[in-house]
Parts: C-alpha cells; sequence; structure tokens
C-alpha cells in the first residue's frame, strides 16, 4: 500500500489505549513521517507540523474493523453487490483499518487490490477466501471444483503484503453438503500459508461442534454470538457447552461479526452472564446490513457499552487486540515506535436504543462519536470542518446518514478534481439540495418537467453534472433531466457562469 505519511501533533486529548500508562490521562502524541515518535504532557511541537488542539476528546489507537465487506467492484464482476467503498464504513465513522472478509479470493485479489485498496484513504487488509472466487457466485464452496490449494498459496505469495487472515463460511448455504470437508480445504489453506483462519458460522451443515473442534489457538470464529441454531452456547439451559469452551481454552478468538442477522442481543446477554466475553468487536458491514442494523463501528461499539461493557473493553477490542491476532504490525498502541494511527472521538450522553440482527433492542445512555481519523499522521476525517458542521444542521434521514455524508463528500472531492468549488455562501445550498435529491431518488419520487431547460445548461457545466450524477448511479436509480438541471445550476454558479 503506497500511503502518503504525514506528521501532527495531538494536543490535550485523553488517551484510551488500556496497555498505555498514561490510559486515562490528558496528554500529547507527535507523529512524525508517519511513525509516533513521543507521548507525553506538554510537548512542543517541531516546524511544519500540524496541530490538532483538543479539549479532552478520547484519543485512542485507531480503531480496527476485522470483518467488513468492502470489494466495492459492482458491474466489474457482474452482479457483484455486496461491498461497501471501504471509505463509506471506514475513515468516514472514524475506522483507520478495515479487514474485508472473504469478499475477494485468489482469482479476484489484484482487482481487489486496485479497485478498493488503492483508491481507498482507509487502510485495507484482506481476509483472502479460500474459494477461488471468493464471494462472486455464491454458494461459492460447494463443490471441490471451486477451491484449490495451490491457487490459494499462489494468492498469497503474491499478496503477503495485505492478506492477513484466510476466511470460510461454514455455512449450509455457503458448503452445501459438503459441511466440514469444504471448511477443512480453507484450514489446509491457513495452515500453509501460516495465517489464522477466519470461520464465519451459521446453519448445519457443517454442525457446530465439527467447527469448533477444527479451530486451533489464533483461529477466529465470526458471528460467535448469533440468535440462530447451531450456536457456541445452549441457549435453553443457558451454558457454555464443552466444546465450545475447550475451544476457547484452545486459545481460539471469537468475533462478534454483526452483520444483518449475525448477532443476538440476547445471546449476547447470556454470553456475559456466563463470562464468555467476545474477543473482537467487528461489524460485518456490506450492503445489507450497513442502514440497519448495523450502521458503524463505533455505534456497534456503543451497543456493548449498553451490555454493560467498560470503555476500556470496547476499546481494547477494536484496537489492541485485532491487531494482536491477525499481526498488524505497529497498529493497535499508542506507543513510541507505532504506526501514526489515531482515532479521536467524544462520548454523547443521552436516551439510545440499539438494534440487533433479530429487532430485539437495549437502552444506553452513551454513544461513540468519532471526531478525528489519523492514518500515518495524515488527517483523513475531521469532524470539525466547515461540511460537517454543515451537514449535522441539515436534518438527513438518521437511516441514511452515513451514506449521505459519504456522497455528500465524494461529490466535493469530484467537483474539486474538475475544478470547481463549492464553498463559503455556495456550499450550504448544494448540500442541502444533494440531502434532499438523495432522498427523492431513495424515494423514487420525480420532478417534473424542466426537459427544455437542459438546452439551456452551458455545456461544460453540463458534462461535469453528468459526470457527478454517475456517482450516485452507483446508489440510486438514474436520476431524471429536472434533478440533472439543478445540479448544473449549482455548478454553473460555482464556475462563475450566469444562469
Amino acid at each position: 500500500m503506497n500511503r502518503k505519511s504525514g506528521s501532527v501533533l495531538v494536543k490535550g486529548g485523553r488517551i484510551e489505549d488500556p496497555s498505555s500508562d498514561l490510559n486515562g490521562e490528558v496528554a500529547d502524541i507527535l507523529i512524525e513521517n508517519g511513525i509516533i515518535t513521543k507521548v507525553g504532557k506538554e510537548l512542543i511541537c517541531p516546524e511544519n507540523v500540524q496541530v490538532i488542539e483538543l479539549a479532552g476528546e478520547y484519543v485512542s489507537p485507531g480503531f480496527i474493523d476485522i470483518h467488513t465487506h468492502v470489494f466495492d467492484v459492482e458491474g466489474l464482476l457482474g452482479g457483484y453487490r455486496l461491498g461497501l467503498p471501504a471509505d463509506m464504513i471506514g475513515v468516514t465513522q472514524g475506522v483507520t483499518t478495515v479487514i474485508d472478509a472473504g469478499t475477494a479470493g485468489p482469482s479476484t485479489m489484484d482487482l481487489f487490490r486496485k479497485e478498493s485498496i488503492e483508491k481507498s484513504r482507509t487502510r485495507i487488509f484482506s481476509a483472502m477466501h479460500y474459494a477461488t472466487d471468493g464471494l462472486k457466485d455464491p454458494p461459492e464452496a460447494d463443490d471441490p471444483s471451486k477451491y484449490d490449494l495451490q491457487t490459494g498459496i499462489d494468492a498469497y505469495e503474491k499478496n503477503k503484503d495485505i492478506v492477513v487472515a484466510i476466511k470460510a463460511r461454514a455455512s449450509n448455504s455457503c458448503v452445501g453438503q459438503l459441511g466440514i470437508t469444504s471448511i477443512e480445504a480453507g484450514k489446509k489453506l491457513a495452515r500453509a500459508v501460516g495465517l489464522p483462519l477466519l470461520v464465519h458460522i451459521g446453519h448445519m451443515p457443517p454442525r457446530i461442534e465439527e467447527v469448533a473442534d477444527l479451530m486451533d489457538k489464533g483461529d477466529i470464529i465470526t458471528h460467535a454470538f448469533h440468535g440462530k441454531d447451531n450456536n457456541l452456547l445452549d441457549l435453553e439451559e443457558g451454558s457454555i457447552p464443552g466444546f465450545t469452551q475447550k475451544a476457547r481454552d484452545r486459545g481460539v478468538v471469537f468475533d462478534i461479526g454483526h452483520g444483518k442477522d449475525s448477532f443476538n442481543l440476547n445471546t449476547g446477554k447470556l454470553a456475559k452472564e456466563l463470562g464468555f466475553y467476545p474477543d473482537t468487536i467487528s461489524t460485518d458491514l456490506h450492503t445489507s446490513s450497513f442502514h440497519k442494523p448495523v450502521k458503524s463501528l463505533p455505534e456497534t461499539m456503543s451497543k456493548f457499552m449498553a451490555l454493560g461493557y467498560s470503555l476500556d473493553e470496547v476499546v481494547d477490542k477494536v484496537t489492541a487486540k485485532p491487531a494482536e491476532y491477525l499481526s498488524l504490525k505497529g497498529l493497535g498502541k499508542i506507543a513510541e515506535g507505532c504506526t501514526g494511527d489515531l482515532t479521536v472521538f467524544r462520548i454523547e450522553k443521552g436516551d439510545y436504543t440499539f438494534t440487533d440482527a433479530n429487532k430485539n433492542t437495549v437502552q444506553g445512555d452513551s454513544m461513540i462519536v468519532p471526531v478525528y481519523a489519523v492514518i500515518a499522521g495524515s488527517v483523513e476525517m475531521d469532524s470539525n470542518c466547515e461540511f460537517r458542521n454543515l451537514y449535522r444542521a441539515l436534518g438527513a434521514d438518521p437511516d441514511y446518514e452515513g451514506e449521505s455524508e459519504y456522497m455528500a463528500l465524494l461529490s466535493l472531492d469530484y467537483l474539486e478534481g474538475r475544478g470547481v468549488k463549492m464553498e463559503g455562501d455556495r456550499l450550504p445550498p448544494f448540500l442541502n439540495h444533494l440531502v434532499a435529491m438523495m432522498g427523492r431518488l431513495r424515494a423514487d419520487e420525480h420532478l417534473d418537467g424542466m426537459d427544455d431547460l437542459l438546452d439551456q445548461m452551458d455545456p461544460g457545466a453540463l458534462e461535469i453534472t453528468d459526470g457527478l450524477m454517475e456517482l450516485f448511479e452507483r446508489w440510486y436509480p438514474r436520476p431524471d433531466a429536472a434533478e440533472r438541471v439543478l445540479v448544473a445550476i449549482h455548478v454553473q454558479t460555482a464556475m462563475g457562469i450566469g444562469v
């Protein structure tokens, strides 16, 4: 990954890193050329270093989400529509590192690198699927012809800088009647390349006992707290089965992997009562889980605080622990010599209702709200910028807030790249229009008329507008003529062309 390193001094933040001697204290962090060089009180800022002045906000190692789907290549691989843009669920949400959980397989790693990793500000690694085509065409591993050990080894050797685990999905919808035999093929690849096996669990076959028995120290079970049958816990007896306890005793790692249908609050509550805590907290964010019920890693962390976990515990499970289990060198800690990845956040108090994958709810009084995302010393998200302050005041649909915000940022970046700057008095009405337009497109509402105005638009402004509209076609129905005209008016105004 060719990433620009930066230098920044973060002053006056409250350190939130359970591994640090300064945990809970207000201190400064100096990052130079992408590396943390000093952590302490009242540090002096060197010349030509950006300064972020805080007022007691929390500063943690950069948040890490070990289960996402960010191979965002619809149209490049036929009907592929699972992955989200990494920056939509990464830096925009204060998350500095994400792991794509098996969307890409050996045959698609080159494309994943080119279209997702190299085009994203968020740091991305891969838990490469053992199935040759990854999740291109599920069921992806129900026939031995769909995976090959040597193909997997070759893909790893070519991409060992980004592959940190091998992914498998132990569910009948993925492996069919092959059951545990197919998952064993994934295990062989993981062992051949010396990486952890990251296994999704779901409905039989294979049986959960077979999956648990297959896992060794350092292997990871994701969706470990779902509400389905084939469960790691005995939900009727309210106990931990022997095979599950033995897996934990061997050092198997248990991950949340919330997803659309893979985390149940009742299971989570029982697990906490039994002292069977998750080792890592992750989202399984993809196109079907983003709006509801997951939304973001900070909201998922807040959900676990509502279940009674402390701030130290939830931060540890998205920083130091995933960095340890996936051998992410330099990440997960605030210490001299570590990579300069930081998440700055505040905790907003209120009355929050959190929902799981099965529409159960829990009440909480705290929400983790990201303020800055710093990657290798480069500030990649600043919630205090003019755009963020304006956007928060627009009243976008809360269910689609993350998507709308990302699309608005993408629009501003696109326009700036074409020499069109939406700033000053032009920015508020433009953002307001984008929010309203996305609401109309989502609801399939149309504005009549204005077709005749297209011919009156400046050709250059209309060309830029149509390029902008192509960005929205990834998510929404094709904007009609009226939407094109209204956006073109904003573009023309910013270009200094009379309307």
